[in-house]
């Protein structure tokens, strides 16, 4: 997949991993046309992203805690979709504005976890990052991942250690993952105030840019730019996470840091085969082999084939969405809905697993959205709904109380109730 812009190229080209990793099946029940859609430059999906804002660095996060929980070691997890149920944890803390967006555009062949995929893959492009493969098809969760899977800023070496070997890293892929997600975004002390008391703290100095400042003062010599290198800020001892100075204290992983603060090349490699594993943790066995080709000039993004033949996005199914309970239960950490809208507008609102309290706080994706998007709960947690958005693609239809729900119009001559979301 390659996006085009005045600036960035987004590029999705074979698929292609590890022969320990299970080929692709040549079809999913992704819905094509509507993945293409979030790409045109008029969708909010895209403008959010575009230019870079510090929604990408969100939106980054957002890939690594819903694959962390996963694990190539007793194939549990992965990247998919789990994260909309672990919002009441610690270290999900200010995702759920996000998770609340992507839920907006779940519909029928479109996953949670294709879009936290994609929305990974565009952010890291749209900040001028490498080009990573994306393939749909993912299959969503139906339940929380294990707790205590995903690291916090102060995490030890062996907590990392064991979050490699699940993910089914290299060292030099820790590091290009770990670290050089770094490179995006800071801290926020109402998220985490044992990292940073200010209201935001940039990990590197640039939070919009993939950037590790290689400066050419000469045609042989490469220097740095402190203040802008990820890697040089965590060997200088002023990285804002412990995580990066315990990193930096192993012998091995010390290595691939100093190496990676003077060679971009080698660190842009490994952190696409890093971030690859990790948006497609668990889920090979779902994922299409289309390769999503870029809008040019007047012609539209399309799939194709592995032999360069267009595929007609035209014919694929979908899956429908489980039951929904009421909105109103006691708030439980371990509940599907970790996250539900506030009754003040703009606020959003999650279930703290430390008071068992719903907390809120400020929505900053329904922030910036247009005028009239609003918040609305499900059983998965809350979502955003754009204006004047058609009744029916928000409705879901019952026939018994033991069937699954199925979006889309009833069938004629078939007496169903209607329950919005």
């Amino acid at each position: 997949m390659r996006i085009a812009s005045s600036s960035i190229v987004l590029g999705l080209t074979a698929y292609a991993l590890a022969s320990s990793v299970p080929a692709v099946k040549p079809q999913s029940k992704a819905d094509l046309k509507k993945i293409l859609n979030l790409l045109n430059s008029t969708n909010i999906f895209r403008q959010l992203i575009e230019p870079c804002s510090t929604f990408n660095a969100a939106w980054i996060r957002t890939v690594f805690h819903d694959c962390g929980g996963g694990s190539v070691l007793d194939n549990t997890g992965g990247l998919d979709g789990s994260l909309q149920f672990e919002l009441s944890r610690t270290e999900n803390a200010g995702l759920a504005p996000t998770i609340g967006f992507f839920q907006s555009l779940v519909e029928p062949g479109v996953t949670l976890s294709d879009i936290i995929a994609l929305g990974g893959v565009a952010s890291v492009a749209f900040c001028g990052g490498p080009l990573i493969d994306y393939h749909p098809g993912r299959v969503d969760a139906t339940v929380a991942n294990p707790t205590g899977r995903v690291p916090s800023a102060t995490s030890n070496l062996q907590f990392l250690r064991s979050l490699s070997a699940r993910l089914g890293l290299y060292p030099s892929e820790q590091v290009a993952l770990f670290q050089g997600v770094h490179t995006f975004g800071g801290a926020h002390a109402a998220n985490s105030p044992e990292v940073t008391n200010q209201t935001f703290q940039s990990f590197d100095g640039t939070p919009t840019v993939y950037e590790i400042s290689y400066r050419r003062k000469a045609l042989t010599k490469i220097t740095s730019n402190p203040s802008l290198n990820i890697f040089k800020v965590i060997k200088e001892g002023k990285s804002i996470l412990g995580t990066d100075h315990v990193s930096f204290g192993d012998p091995i992983l010390k290595g691939y840091i100093d190496t990676y603060a003077h060679d971009k090349d080698l660190f842009s490699k490994n952190f696409v085969a890093a971030f690859t594993k990790c948006i497609n943790l668990n889920q090979n066995q779902h994922l299409d082999s289309v390769i999503l080709v870029p809008p040019t000039g007047t012609a539209a993004p399309h799939f194709k084939t592995a032999d360069d033949k267009v595929y007609d996005v035209s014919r694929r199914g979908y899956e429908a969405p489980g039951t929904q309970p009421e909105h109103d239960t006691p708030c439980d950490p371990s509940s599907t809905q970790s996250s539900r809208c506030s009754l003040e507008h703009g606020y959003v609102e999650t279930c703290s697993e430390k008071t068992r309290t719903w907390t809120k706080y400020k929505d900053t994706v329904l922030e910036a959205l247009p005028a009239g998007w609003e918040c609305h709960d499900s059983h998965k947690g809350h979502y955003l709904v754009p204006p004047a958005a058609p009744a029916k693609a928000y409705a879901k239809y019952r026939r018994s109380e033991s069937e699954e729900e199925v979006y889309g119009e009833p069938a004629a001559k078939k007496k169903r109730s209607v329950d919005e979301f």
